[in-house]
């Protein structure tokens, strides 16, 4: 079972290839919306993680090796409200 961040490049690249089968290197990279370099470093490691294939010589096919792929979310994306404390009011002889 192979766990990945769903809110992480390489979890959307997987969602996408387990949605849209068989798909080209420019359909993917177009669906996930980030830069060239970020999307070919993304793939080179689910290549090494035995993830994914890219086939093909014109034209590059990413292809999925594995399905056991098991989705979490991170809880790193919106910080808590602090709560509001309530506004003390002075009585003092200053502002009396």
């Amino acid at each position: 079972m192979f766990e990945v961040d769903e809110g992480s490049i390489e979890g959307r690249i997987l969602r996408i290839l387990l949605e849209l089968y068989p798909a080209t290197w420019k359909e993917v990279e177009s669906e996930v919306g980030v830069p060239p370099m970020a999307f070919k470093r993304a793939i080179i490691v689910l290549q090494r993680k035995g993830m994914v294939g890219v086939e093909g010589i014109e034209k590059k096919y990413l292809t999925l090796t594995r399905t056991d792929i098991l989705f979490h979310r991170s809880g790193g994306g919106k910080r808590p409200k602090k709560p509001v404390l309530p506004k003390h009011e002075y009585d003092g002889s200053m502002y009396g």
